[in-house]
């Protein structure tokens, strides 16, 4: 397992992970990421998207919510507001909760601004229980 780097994923209620991976991916605020082991020192904003964990023997998969990810000494380091596990995400709750933001009305900016951003989350959590799904199948 030398080939191996420490990985934790931590929100605010709690340590989400914490695991030996081989590989881990994450959605920064410019692009993805990708990290393997003897990577060199990172620290990046996180953006909403996926993150995906490899481990010997399973991978996990998150939606995250932004935060900040850090890889120093063979060690990550995910800190963000929310990590949902892709098998925890209701597809239906999703459909629902998008189909309610996107008839609110907006009649501000910053309105407009919160449903682009809810919008994004929920299109992204939709995407990702959907892509874990369909690799069951």
């Amino acid at each position: 397992m030398s080939e191996s780097f420490q990985c934790q994923v931590i929100t605010p209620d709690a340590a989400v992970l914490d695991v030996a991976a081989q590989f881990a991916a994450f959605t920064a605020h410019d692009g993805e990421i990708g990290i393997l082991h003897n990577r060199a020192p990172l620290l990046c904003k996180l953006g909403i998207g996926h993150c995906r964990i490899e481990c010997q023997d399973r991978t996990y998969q998150f939606f995250i919510d932004g935060g900040l990810a850090q890889m120093l000494e063979n060690h990550l380091t995910i800190l963000t507001e929310r990590a949902i596990s892709a098998d925890a995400i209701n597809i239906q709750a999703v459909q629902d909760q998008l189909q309610k933001i996107q008839t609110r009305p907006a009649k501000t900016v910053a309105e407009v601004q919160q449903r682009q951003d809810d919008t994004k989350k929920l299109t992204t959590q939709l995407r990702l229980a959907q892509d874990v799904g369909n690799k069951a199948n």
